[in-house]
């Protein structure tokens, strides 16, 4: 199987998520330069750090890398949880970092879950498979770990000759 990670500062290891993955690694800011098609797109804290102006290019960019019947995975900082946390009288410890990225790679956008769901199924032939709010350990930069929570959408590619209930089952 394989798989194109799009990362936004470093990349993880996705054999964890995905045995026997044939993993390639490339930056969100070198993605419009790769040309290969792949079984999994895998995009893992990248999207907010690009402008939101480009997030409709960069995920019609990731869909047209997949090939038919591929699934494109996209987890970001849920801005959801943010927001709650901003308005809580005791916020997460790292929501600023959570909102803005840090010196090495600040933040240019956020998504809630029916946004980014929006935007995936703008692009023509794909449907959502799986949208969700998940727990997600953080380790901040004092070494501690903190639990903050991600979106994570995945998607399916399906052609002109398959149907949604098709596509799904």
């Amino acid at each position: 199987m394989k798989v194109l990670q799009v990362y936004g500062s470093e990349p993880m290891d996705v054999s964890a998520l995905i045995s026997g993955a044939e993993t390639t690694d490339v930056k969100i800011e070198k993605l419009m330069d790769v040309e290969e098609r792949y079984d999994i797109v895998f995009s893992w804290h990248s999207m907010q750090t690009v402008p939101a102006q480009l997030a409709p290019t960069i995920v019609q960019k990731m869909v047209d890398l997949l090939n038919a019947h591929g699934e494109l995975w996209i987890i970001v900082p849920d801005f959801e949880w943010v927001m709650e946390q901003m308005t809580s009288e005791n916020p997460n410890p790292v929501t600023m970092q959570v909102l803005f990225g840090d010196d090495n790679k600040p933040y240019r956008s956020a998504y809630t879950l029916a946004f980014l769901r929006a935007l995936i199924e703008e692009c023509r032939g794909m449907i959502t498979r799986t949208a969700t709010h998940d727990l997600y350990s953080l380790e901040t930069s004092g070494g501690h770990r903190v639990k903050v929570v991600q979106n994570r959408i995945i998607a399916l590619k399906v052609t002109d000759d398959d149907t949604a209930a098709n596509a799904i089952s």
